[in-house]
């Protein structure tokens, strides 16, 4: 459960990264931040885009589709997002997974306070 709502959580953080940004820009931005915070290597860092990068292109499709409600978009994003939690694990450990939450929580907060 906490897993769930830590990757809804994440869910909600990229999709409000700019509309104006290219899909590319968006998965380099959150790669290039996750890098920084995780000390990652280079490797773990293309690993990551690509995963970055196939999810924000799913995630603007659902967007973009007419045909369905928000109630299934909104469930079509969770999908996306628990993939690509899981395919964060091919490159990393859970811990530094927990990790990468623990910061997105932490500036959440910090911009609550602001």
């Amino acid at each position: 459960m906490k897993r769930t709502i830590l990757t809804l959580v994440f869910a909600m953080i990229l999709t409000s990264v700019s509309a104006q940004k290219t899909v590319e820009q968006m998965a380099q931005g959150v790669t290039n931040e996750m890098q920084k915070v995780l000390s990652l290597t280079d490797k773990q860092a293309a690993d990551l885009y690509i995963i970055h990068l196939e999810k924000v292109k799913k995630i603007e499709a659902v967007k973009k589709d007419d045909s369905k409600s928000d109630a299934e978009k909104k469930e079509a994003m969770k999908v996306i997002y628990k993939a690509a939690s899981k395919e964060f694990l091919t490159v990393f450990d859970k811990e530094t997974l927990n990790e990468w939450f623990a910061h997105q929580k932490a500036k959440r907060e910090k911009q609550k306070n602001k």
